[in-house]
């Protein structure tokens, strides 16, 4: 599991979130969860990951408004 940086195309908005061993992302925002075959790049993707952190992160300004 590690942190990442990613692009909600739903919502059209830059969150934080958890990327899963299989490859689905935990929103930090809300909780929900976004399945890998719905991780993009693509036009049907509801998010695009923009960096995977190597290191555990504070990303609450990804979350907190």
């Amino acid at each position: 599991m590690k942190q990442v940086k990613f692009f909600d195309t739903e919502n059209n908005e830059i969150r934080g979130g958890l990327l899963l061993d299989n490859g689905d992302i935990i929103c930090a925002c809300c909780g929900g969860i976004i399945p890998a075959d719905e991780i993009g790049p693509g036009e049907k993707s509801q998010a695009i990951i923009l960096k995977i952190y190597e290191n555990w992160i504070d990303f609450s300004e990804f979350i907190i408004d």
